[in-house]
């Protein structure tokens, strides 16, 4: 994915979550600051995968499909 389409991704997920990075970051379990780096360079890949497990019934997902991986 696209590094502009990353973060596209995360600020629909922050979005869709709904609340301050502080209150997303203790929803998703990882510190504020990562939250906020996230916002600047997208998810890292092996974050989103375990995002899209952890919250599978979030809308972002269909607007933003895993990226097909060519093996």
């Amino acid at each position: 994915m696209k590094r502009s389409n990353s973060r596209k991704l995360v600020r629909a997920f922050l979005k869709e979550l709904g609340g301050s990075q502080r209150e997303i970051a203790q929803k998703v379990g990882v510190r504020q600051a990562s939250i906020s780096r996230w916002t600047q360079s997208g998810f890292p890949p092996l974050r989103e995968d375990s995002l899209r497990l952890r919250f599978p019934d979030l809308k972002v997902w269909q607007s933003y499909p895993k990226a097909r991986e060519d093996n």
